[in-house]
């Protein structure tokens, strides 16, 4: 048995000394699994109770962790606690065969919940790859690149089964490299297949004169101007991520308004922007700036136990992510909460997205100084040069762009 199931075990023995209950202690025995292999339900579903039904005790709910099922098992068999297997390991049934997506809007919203009300998660764009998980009728909860689990609409991707997945994982690409755009019906009619934004990536289906033929997900064809577009190998080729190469698309932002849950040059929260800065330069961060602050390597901005514009002036280069807290007494905690991320340009200035694109100095001989963030600043993390480090994947590596 690996040290770490013992700690679990011991720590559910003492939760439940004084709980009589044996679904209490299944129950508690599931939150310590959820704590050591499904700590984050942004990126691992893990919702499971026991109840007793005619006199068995039965564990019900649902994962997308079998290694987290298989956990819980190996733990309830170690403690000598039976109970009937009613938990289900996503995707399901309801899901069928076609268990993968590829979004065909320019921007696809993505929902905390199942409804058009609900809070906006996240936004994926066109060409991104999706695991679908579930199916409730118009909507899916469906797993984007970087792990995010969140609920988009059935009408904004192409669904696929394995055999269609790989056929369209091998077709050749573009990619969208200006900031907005058209799809053609044609090259001189003018007509609209549909708009486009950066980052957005289609099938390439050859070249008319001055333009690409491209390929939506769900077959539609249309034409895009070559200098708005790259052969996704081409750019992928292209690429030398650096500290200038990440602010360039980060000041082609620059007024970009801010949208809580965007990712999109339609519109971007914090993390977005900066997660949009670094997919345009090959690399895909999490989703999220408290995911994106355990990214890539440490920064040091502390002196001594306190942090210090003098260490950052000293040590943040261009392009690293600098990250604030809410609370200005936590800021020199190491679990200060984080809720806010910006992208560090030199000299004291960033850039991020706080109501709009702009930049800040944490500076304050700076006309542009913010105090707020001077006094909220708690981390810096280096993603280039960190290699494929804590959540970090690049986009030719990665299995759902580029097949095994």
């Amino acid at each position: 048995m690996r040290v770490t199931d013992k700690v679990i075990i011991a720590a559910f023995m003492l939760l439940t000394a004084c709980d009589a209950g044996e679904a209490g202690k299944v129950d508690k025995m599931a939150a310590s699994v959820k704590e050591r292999y499904a700590p984050d339900k942004r990126t691992v579903l893990f919702n499971v109770s026991a109840e007793k039904q005619g006199g068995r005790l039965v564990l019900k709910g649902e994962t997308t962790s079998p290694l987290a099922k298989d956990k819980l098992f190996h733990l309830l068999d170690s403690a000598g606690i039976e109970v009937t297997d009613s938990l289900q390991v996503l995707p399901g049934n309801d899901v069928g065969k076609n268990v993968f997506g590829v979004a065909r809007l320019s921007v696809c919203n993505l929902r905390v919940e199942p409804g058009h009300s609900a809070e906006m998660a996240t936004q994926v764009l066109l060409g991104t790859p999706l695991k679908i998980i579930k199916d409730e009728g118009s909507w899916l909860l469906v797993q984007t690149p970087e792990n995010y689990i969140a609920w988009t609409q059935e009408s904004g991707l192409t669904r696929m089964d394995s055999a269609g997945f790989a056929v369209w994982q091998s077709q050749p690409k573009l990619i969208y490299t200006a900031d907005f755009g058209q799809a053609l019906l044609d090259p001189s009619s003018g007509q609209v297949v549909s708009d486009l934004v950066i980052g957005d990536i289609l099938v390439a289906g050859g070249e008319t004169g001055s333009f690409y033929n491209a390929v939506f997900p769900d077959g539609r064809t249309a034409f895009i101007k070559k200098e708005e577009a790259q052969l996704l190998d081409n750019w992928i080729g292209s690429l030398n991520p650096s500290g200038e190469s990440v602010l360039e698309i980060a000041r082609q932002m620059m007024g970009a308004p801010y949208l809580w849950g965007g990712t999109s040059a339609k519109g971007m929260d914090c993390s977005g922007f900066t997660k949009t800065a670094y997919f345009m330069n090959g690399i895909i961060l999490p989703r999220d700036a408290s995911q994106q602050v355990f990214s890539g390597l440490s920064v040091d901005i502390y002196a001594g136990d306190t942090v210090s514009i003098a260490s950052c002036l000293l040590h943040l280069r261009k392009g690293d992510l600098i990250f604030f807290t809410n609370d200005p007494a936590r800021q020199n905690e190491e679990n200060a909460r984080i809720t806010h991320v910006g992208i560090y340009i030199e000299n004291g200035e960033f850039i991020h997205s706080s109501g709009f694109v702009h930049r800040s100095s944490l500076l304050d001989t700076a006309e542009n100084y913010s105090e707020r963030h001077a006094k909220t600043l708690t981390k810096a993390r280096r993603i280039l040069g960190s290699g494929e480090e804590n959540g970090i994947s690049l986009i030719n590596m990665h299995p759902l762009y580029k097949g095994k």
